[in-house]
């Protein structure tokens, strides 16, 4: 299928699932984007925001497969990636590279886009160990090597051992900074709002020389946008604290000016509808 053909598939199949999910949830999703507008001071529409949003995730869902095992001509027509310099620059230097992301948007397309470049990767997931040896699970982890751990839990040794084991490779270890797990966190504010990044995860770039790298999947202008910024060299407290600040503004930038890739997950969840009943929960956030 064409580039073009893909993304008229996903906005029809955005719209139907919209029509189809029912009055209480499409309420929902507009109520999140009436506090998105209040938290980040911005006007939007919460209707056209909520279509927006059904149809964004089916791309964005599929978004990390589609650019580890897409077509040539498809993925040089619907993925752009800038800032990949950062990630080949560790790897020729045999550093490896923690690569940071977040819920909003895709966030496991970094990584996708790292494996399809033939690099090793290891993803931390929660929840999804019935997936794994499965062809529904290939395409979960794109090509990556799941580790599995607890959710609003202590990350398990061996889980640290895998990632360490990666990066002492030559490998990617990839994590999403607004997830709950992990004890080790420094408090920030996203829009002025309280929110803990988990630091854990950065402990391993210290013990393996690699770089902790940010990096972002989202749409713009209807393709699948990679970005992966200047990464921080961590050899102490100081070089963490310098990393979630520099993370903190990132995140807050990519949550403001791309409301049709919020997730409502994450830090997300507690910014934008800390109200969702678990009840409303799916895996595309918490409607």
């Amino acid at each position: 299928m064409p580039p073009r053909g893909v993304l008229l598939a996903a906005d029809a199949l955005g719209l139907a699932c919209y029509a189809a999910a029912g009055a209480k949830r499409r309420d929902a999703v507009r109520r999140a984007y009436r506090e998105y507008a209040e938290v980040t001071g911005q006007s939007l529409d919460p209707r056209r925001a909520a279509r927006r949003f059904w149809r964004n995730r089916r791309l964005l869902g599929v978004g990390p497969a589609l650019a580890r095992y897409g077509s040539e001509s498809l993925v040089r027509g619907l993925v752009r990636v800038d800032g990949w310099e950062h990630v080949a620059a560790s790897l020729a230097a045999g550093r490896g590279a923690v690569l940071a992301s977040v819920h909003a948007g895709a966030g496991g397309l970094p990584a996708a886009w790292a494996a399809r470049m033939g690099v090793r990767v290891t993803t931390a997931r929660t929840h999804v160990e019935r997936y794994a040896g499965t062809v529904h699970g290939d395409h979960m982890f794109f090509g990556t090597e799941p580790v599995f751990v607890e959710a609003n839990g202590e990350v398990d040794a061996s889980a640290l051992k895998a990632g360490l084991a990666t990066l002492r490779a030559n490998g990617i270890a990839s994590v999403l900074c607004d997830q709950k797990f992990g004890g080790r966190g420094i408090e920030m504010t996203l829009f002025g709002r309280r929110a803990i990044y988990r630091t854990g995860f950065l402990e391993l770039a210290r013990l393996a020389g690699a770089p902790a790298i940010p990096a972002f999947g989202f749409l713009d202008g209807g393709r699948l946008r990679i970005e992966y910024h200047p990464g921080v060299t961590i050899a102490g407290p100081a070089d963490i604290v310098e990393f979630v600040e520099r993370f903190r503004a990132l995140h807050e930038k990519r949550l403001r000016e791309s409301p049709g890739c919020l997730s409502f997950m994450g830090f997300e969840s507690e910014l934008f509808c800390p109200w969702a009943a678990p009840s409303l929960a799916n895996r595309f956030g918490p409607f």
